[in-house]
């Protein structure tokens, strides 16, 4: 019984990818929202849009790594 509910218990690891990646994603949302309201030009969104993507793309590379 304890073997199932931990095999389908998200690891400490998987939960904070996890919320790293809803955090990145509400930031990629959130530098569009500014670039088209003009609060931040094209290249200072190409940039962070960059960065972000980046840290994702590592946080993706290490999860996978782990599986």
């Amino acid at each position: 019984m304890w073997q199932c509910i931990l095999e389908t218990t998200p690891t400490r690891d998987a939960r904070h990818t996890s919320t790293l990646m809803e955090g990145i994603k509400e930031q990629l949302f959130q530098i569009e929202v500014e670039r088209k309201q003009g609060q931040i030009s094209q290249g200072e969104f190409q940039k962070a849009k960059a960065a972000l993507v980046q840290t994702l793309d590592r946080a993706l590379k290490r999860e996978a790594q782990k599986a």
